[in-house]
């Protein structure tokens, strides 16, 4: 899912490799940057997926519990921002240390972080809807919009 939100939002791998035509070591640096970007989707994507557990655990269990209004839509908001947010930045960091190649990536790295900041936000609104069962808390997505 990666690479077809990547390739509608950036470009195709294709233009990437053969952007650095005619030197042909440079377009084997950018193949491997490829093969290393793509090595990381996995990885990437399950630490999306803890931190938006992380963050329903957070909100759902820990916040609401607290006396006070923590129940109100800006806090649920606020939780899922800071989700993406650290998503963003755990993303940014594990393709910059994985992928340490001395070519000019940036697009694809910015593209990777916007991508799955999109995909927390998603994945913790479907977490809320379906796991807001299992707790006493007052709020839901259904009753906040």
């Amino acid at each position: 899912m990666y690479d077809s939100l990547l390739e509608l939002f950036i470009g195709k791998w294709s233009d990437f490799i053969n952007s650095f035509s005619p030197d042909e070591m440079e377009m084997e640096a950018a193949k491997k940057v490829q093969v290393l970007f793509e090595n990381q989707y996995l990885v990437i994507g399950t630490v999306m997926f803890l931190l938006v557990a992380l963050t329903w655990v957070f909100y759902y269990i820990w916040l609401n519990n607290l006396p006070g209004l923590f129940y109100k839509k800006k806090y649920w908001l606020m939780a899922g921002f800071l989700c993406s947010i650290l998503t963003g930045i755990i993303t940014f960091f594990i393709i910059k240390f994985q992928v340490n190649i001395n070519i000019p990536f940036g697009r694809y790295l910015f593209g990777i972080v916007i991508i799955n900041c999109v995909y927390s936000i998603i994945a913790y609104f479907f977490f809320s809807i379906l796991f807001n069962g299992f707790t006493n808390a007052k709020t839901t997505p259904f009753k906040l919009f």
